[in-house]
């Protein structure tokens, strides 16, 4: 995962080794990109997150693609 740009989407956090932590904090779902300077370095992250079980649609990762490449 270290050093992926492209985003990345747990439909069950509890089932993802890459995802530890995360359902701790209650989070059942997780969508995870990088955001990165105009040179490439690392800045932060974007996430989105469900408490309820969630499936991530094509549609909603497109957008959620889009946005995270955006930023």
């Amino acid at each position: 995962l270290q050093g992926s740009r492209a985003p990345l989407f747990f439909d069950d956090t509890h089932a993802a080794p890459e995802a530890a932590g995360f359902p701790d904090l209650g989070v059942c779902s997780l969508a995870a990109a990088p955001v990165l300077s105009r040179d490439g370095t690392l800045q932060g992250a974007f996430l989105m997150h469900t408490f309820e079980p969630h499936t991530w649609e094509a549609r909603e990762c497109d957008l959620f693609g889009t946005v995270a490449t955006t930023l």
